[in-house]
């Protein structure tokens, strides 16, 4: 494992896969006191980080499996998660019924375990918005930003201008808010509350390091939303239910994934918050069948 530094003494530890779904990146702060943000990385990789330094507390971003699947390989270290999750964090059941309909709870958990590693384990502490966490060397900001989750959290270390942006991740897949508790507009809110701090450096779960042109970055993200926008109401222009919108899957792309009904129902989620918004705004109207855009035909 090769360890990428992002500031002297602080580290992104690469995730299997690339960092992408079903893991993420990690990232290691060997400071006064050692910190693992994020837990998803992959067992392996978990494995070499106790190897170099075992951590004195794990901070969790927010309770998605892929953040969190490593986290009971640290028995005996303090384990933070956001004050959000302390009803579901780290159990699987729990988990299952948070972020899967019931007929998937059971798809859902055996997803985590297998794909991920994943084994129950228990925050011992929690946190919220403004929470301070002093390393020695580095002092981070717990910054609340739903959207993607209700508890999704980012830091901020104001000494460097560095915003550790979980899920927030700035790929050109654009954000993710297949839950249901997930919110477009707190999302584009969250977004502009992290532009607005005007950050140096950003590492996030999925990309990792990103150095350079990170406004235009955050704006061409959040671009992505109103494209996805614009093509789903250009999709029903002729009536077509849900599950037809589903399998045209104007935001996956198609379900040639890791886990195809899982992917479905939350790209089902995602058109239909993205339908409820163009029912809201005028433009589109429900029917018996499904959705159609006013004044088009059935």
């Amino acid at each position: 494992m090769d360890l990428q530094p992002i500031h002297p003494g602080i580290w992104l530890v690469p995730g299997a896969g690339g960092g992408r779904f079903p893991f993420s990146h990690s990232i290691l702060v060997d400071s006064d006191v050692v910190c693992l943000i994020d837990a998803g990385c992959g067992l392996a990789a978990l494995e070499q980080v106790q190897e170099l330094a075992t951590p004195d507390l794990i901070l969790a971003s927010h309770a998605h499996p892929d953040h969190i699947s490593g986290c009971w390989m640290f028995e005996e270290v303090p384990i933070h998660a956001p004050i959000m999750s302390a009803a579901s964090f780290g159990d699987l059941d729990a988990l299952a019924k948070r972020f899967a309909p019931p007929h998937l709870e059971r798809t859902f958990k055996s997803f985590i375990q297998g794909s991920m590693g994943f084994e129950s384990c228990s925050a011992t502490e929690t946190f919220d918005a403004g929470s301070s966490f002093d390393l020695g060397r580095t002092r981070l900001i717990a910054i609340h930003t739903p959207g993607h989750t209700e508890d999704h959290m980012c830091f901020f270390d104001t000494a460097t201008g560095t915003l550790m942006a979980g899920d927030m991740d700035l790929l050109s897949f654009g954000p993710w808010y297949g839950d249901r508790e997930s919110d477009i507009g707190q999302l584009r809110d969250s977004l502009h509350s992290l532009m607005d701090l005007e950050p140096r450096l950003v590492v996030t779960s999925h990309e990792g390091i990103v150095r350079s042109s990170i406004q235009e970055r955050f704006e061409r993200y959040l671009e992505v939303i109103t494209m996805r926008h614009g093509a789903i109401s250009e999709l029903v222009r002729h009536e077509r239910s849900l599950a037809e919108l589903v399998e045209l899957s104007p935001i996956y792309g198609g379900h040639n994934h890791l886990a195809p009904a899982l992917t479905r129902y939350w790209e089902g989620q995602m058109i239909e918050k993205h339908l409820e918004l163009l029912v809201l705004e005028g433009r589109v109207q429900r029917t018996r069948r499904g959705y159609v855009a006013r004044g088009a035909g059935a």
